[in-house]
């Protein structure tokens, strides 16, 4: 009963070792060799994350990770497909409920401001595929924080 209970046990670490990403410095590794092959120049902040401000906004003021927060995105893989989009239009949104490469990378922008988070796999949906997002992807999201409110 106990061999039974251990191998069990192994199956389920050796599985879920299998859907995420082992090593997230390979991760980092990704998104670096991204915006060096597409000349991007970029800011590293935590984790892997690197993003990028095109536009600043009007208050020094920012969303913390668990603010409600009002953008404008569209997602993109490395090969400039996108996934994923508000199609132009605003919507508002917890960032309690959204994939941790959100979570990290909105707080870095003010309301008003606009850029790109650059998001590594294990911050994004790791060694899950979605319909339009292949295992172990790089997200890019072009993002515009309308505003927040903090909670």
């Amino acid at each position: 009963m106990r061999a039974l209970w251990f191998l069990g046990v192994m199956l389920l670490f050796w599985g879920c070792a299998e859907m995420g990403n082992e090593n997230p410095m390979d991760d980092e590794t990704l998104v670096i060799d991204y915006l060096a092959t597409n000349n991007i120049a970029a800011y590293h902040y935590a984790e892997g994350l690197y993003f990028q401000i095109t536009k600043l906004g009007t208050q020094k003021k920012y969303p913390n990770p668990h603010a409600i927060v009002t953008v404008k995105y569209t997602g993109y893989l490395a090969d400039g497909t996108i996934f994923d989009s508000s199609k132009d239009k605003f919507i508002t949104i917890p960032l309690a409920d959204c994939i941790e490469g959100w979570k990290l990378g909105i707080p870095l922008f003010t309301k008003g401001s606009s850029g790109r988070i650059f998001i590594p796999p294990s911050l994004g949906y790791n060694g899950f595929a979605l319909p339009n997002v292949p295992a172990n992807s790089i997200l890019i999201y072009s993002i515009e924080l309308k505003d927040f409110i903090n909670q």
